[in-house]
């Protein structure tokens, strides 16, 4: 899709940004206690924004895409490797990338195929881009675009981690009266990209707020976005 635009149609969308002066948890009182205690801060994110955007709709396809996971709790487990200690099936079923979707499945009753995508710098655009080809194959059905990421461990930080706050972005795609239309470009770079400021996920989230148009540049790629109010 180089210099290719695409355009989606955005029905509902939703955000959650951990705020490090006065730390809260996700609001997901709308899970049983007995789940919510299994629940990390990442599928927590996850949930709040899916449970803004779609309620338990169990006629949406899910996209979920993260670029570490839930890398604290699988660090912790690899801590218990090396100490010795046994591994907990709970925490090793909610380690994996699709364990959010999986919840969040169960929780709607929803058997629709869902996909998690992990594509290292290029997470969001590529999970956004996977979620928008779904729909365009099949218009008619709403896909549910969800995206969070955790700050990794120190072990694991790169050169960016101090770009990194918890954070989570929900958007529901489908042309039933859309709030938004986004317009979407990708080009190659023929010189390298600038230092990213923020991930890509974050300027999104900046942007739709503001409800402006804005570009991001990463690993010899740019993306550039803009919204329209959709004409009703």
């Amino acid at each position: 899709m180089n210099n290719e635009k695409f355009v989606l149609p955005i029905l509902k969308w939703s955000s959650w940004q951990q705020q490090s002066e006065q730390p809260v948890s996700p609001d997901v009182s709308f899970l049983d206690l007995s789940l919510r205690r299994k629940l990390g801060l990442l599928t927590k994110m996850c949930l709040q924004v899916a449970n803004d955007c779609a309620g338990y709709d169990p006629d949406v396809r899910v996209v979920f895409a993260s670029r570490h996971g839930d890398l604290v709790r699988t660090t912790g487990m690899l801590e218990e490797i090396v100490s010795g200690e046994p591994l907990s099936p709970t925490a090793f079923s909610m380690a994996v990338l699709n364990a959010s979707t999986g919840v969040y499945s169960m929780l709607a009753k929803n058997i629709w195929p869902s996909t998690a995508i992990s594509a290292g710098e290029h997470t969001f655009a590529m999970g956004l881009l996977e979620a928008g080809l779904q729909w365009l194959s099949q218009p008619d059905q709403p896909v549910l675009y969800l995206y969070a990421e955790d700050v990794a461990p120190a072990i694991y930080q790169t050169g960016d981690a101090g770009t990194y706050v918890p954070h989570a972005l929900g958007i529901l795609l489908s042309d039933a009266s859309p709030l938004y239309k986004v317009s979407i470009r990708m080009e190659s770079l023929k010189t390298p990209a600038l230092a990213a400021t923020m991930p890509m996920s974050m300027a999104w989230m900046e942007s739709m707020r503001q409800q402006h148009a804005a570009s991001w540049q990463g690993d010899g790629r740019a993306w550039h976005w803009e919204f329209d109010h959709a004409a009703h």
